[in-house]
């Protein structure tokens, strides 16, 4: 009768001792140790008018949030806000925006070197572009700056206004999708 108390009791402990026990045993296999370096946020914008007539990808002023991190893995959250509009004579022009993070255009977009996002017209439109870029682990120190690039079919005029460009970086979690 006394070894079935004493089964019951040393049963009772068990959950209360597993915690512990696990977190004083090393790992079976340990990933990559996170970068606590600390998360970064950064937010720009400009309300003075930008233009360009030039159909190579080109940063507006205030499109830039540079970083350099080592460590991670890391996701990266980009929004880029603005009003803009494409004025072409004939009115079939096509004005586009893209996004770079460490030198990479960021997915999805359209085709190979296409666009994130296109305006077309002479009216001014608002647009929201939000991108999440899942960076694995790396020991050494790598590149995550984050541009904004805009381009204008030939003959066409880019215009934006009211530019906003938020950036966070921060040790990736599961809930935000990254494999």
């Amino acid at each position: 009768m006394r070894s079935i108390r004493r089964i019951g009791a040393l049963a009772a402990t068990i959950p209360m001792a597993l915690p512990v026990v696990a977190m004083l045993a090393p790992a079976a296999h340990a990933d990559p140790p996170i970068s606590y370096v600390g998360s970064k946020a950064s937010s720009q914008s400009s309300s003075s008018p930008w233009a360009t007539t030039s159909t190579r990808w080109s940063t507006p002023p205030s499109a830039v949030s540079p970083d350099l991190v080592s460590g991670g893995p890391s996701v990266v959250l980009v929004s880029f806000e603005a009003e803009g509009r494409c004025v072409a004579p004939s009115g079939g022009g096509a004005c586009e925006v893209a996004v770079e993070v460490g030198g990479q255009r960021t997915r999805p977009h359209v085709g190979d070197g296409g666009p994130d996002t296109i305006w077309r017209g002479s009216d001014w439109g608002a647009r929201r572009l939000s991108r999440t870029v899942c960076v694995p682990y790396q020991d050494s120190l790598r590149d995550l700056t984050v541009k904004v690039l805009a381009r204008s079919s030939p003959g066409a005029r880019f215009e934006l206004r009211n530019r906003r460009l938020k950036v966070e970086r921060r040790a990736q979690v599961r809930e935000d999708g990254c494999s």
